[in-house]
């Protein structure tokens, strides 16, 4: 989509403008292209917030860290 451009023909062939329009088509795409991945992540965020499967654990977590770590302090397994 954004190829491969020579800005020194393109100054010589179509002047100073040429030059111009070239970084401004370059930075709409790249904006453009940048949307598109903010899109994708922002749809597999809302399918993670809206399942309960997918959703973390994290209490999980905390309770086996209090249990294993708190709970029997001298009986760890490092």
């Amino acid at each position: 989509m954004l190829g491969k451009f020579s800005l020194d023909k393109l100054i010589r062939y179509g002047g100073k403008s040429a030059g111009l329009f070239l970084i401004l088509y370059l930075f709409t795409m790249i904006v453009m292209i940048m949307n598109f991945f903010v899109a994708i992540l922002n749809d597999f965020l809302a399918a993670v917030a809206n399942s309960k499967e997918m959703q973390s654990r994290d209490f999980e977590v905390m309770d086996h860290f209090v249990d294993t770590v708190i709970g029997r302090p001298g009986d760890l397994d490092l």
